[in-house]
């Protein structure tokens, strides 16, 4: 199985450094150039399922990326939304960074009032991991989803600690390939790429 991960394209609330969570987002004019851009990059690819979140930002980067692969359902799930950010959600990301160090909790184990952390995501998503695994064996499977969420996916899949996830930069409209392995393992093939996004 092929896993082709890709973020949505920037938003007013990631102009802003806000953390957005579960509210949806509104493209800038450079988002929507990111995602027409990542549209024509991934026609290179056969996919034969889209799965993306259901917020608005990644449906309407979904919806340019679909242009391109006529044919192919888009299945629309919670599972792949972003982080829960609950109190902090469309404030500002130093209200978030404050509280995180104000408890020492290591990152990965740190959740905000009413929201989720990194373990919690992990949790909510492995099943939905583990269903596509089986769906898909021998295909090709396209996620839309956010930062924080493919950062757990591509440490969950390749078996590293949550621990650095955050070191794994996901830039707006960047690319992740994974394969898996005869192990039923995964294998990061491409992490973060973003050459489409050159000239803008």
């Amino acid at each position: 199985m092929r896993l082709i991960l890709v973020r949505h394209g920037q938003t007013r609330g990631n102009e802003k450094n806000i953390a957005q969570g579960h509210v949806n987002g509104i493209l800038t004019k450079r988002g929507i150039k990111q995602a027409k851009l990542l549209g024509e990059e991934l026609k290179k690819y056969k996919i034969d399922a889209i799965y993306s979140s259901d917020l608005g930002r990644t449906v309407k980067t979904t919806k340019s990326i679909a242009k391109h692969q006529k044919g192919v359902k888009i299945n629309y799930t919670k599972k792949l939304r972003e982080r829960k950010m609950g109190i902090f959600e469309n404030k500002h990301m130093k209200f978030v960074v404050a509280d995180r160090e104000k408890s020492k909790l290591p990152r990965h184990l740190w959740r905000p009032e009413k929201g989720e952390s990194q373990e919690d995501i992990q949790k909510r998503i492995i099943k939905f991991l583990e269903k596509i695994k089986k769906r898909y064996k021998n295909n090709t499977v396209l996620f839309v989803a956010h930062g924080m969420v493919n950062r757990i996916i591509i440490h969950t899949l390749i078996g590293k600690s949550l621990r650095y996830a955050h070191k794994t930069e996901q830039e707006n409209t960047c690319i992740n390939i994974l394969e898996s392995t005869k192990s039923g393992k995964f294998k990061a093939k491409i992490i973060n790429y973003t050459g489409h996004l050159k000239g803008i």
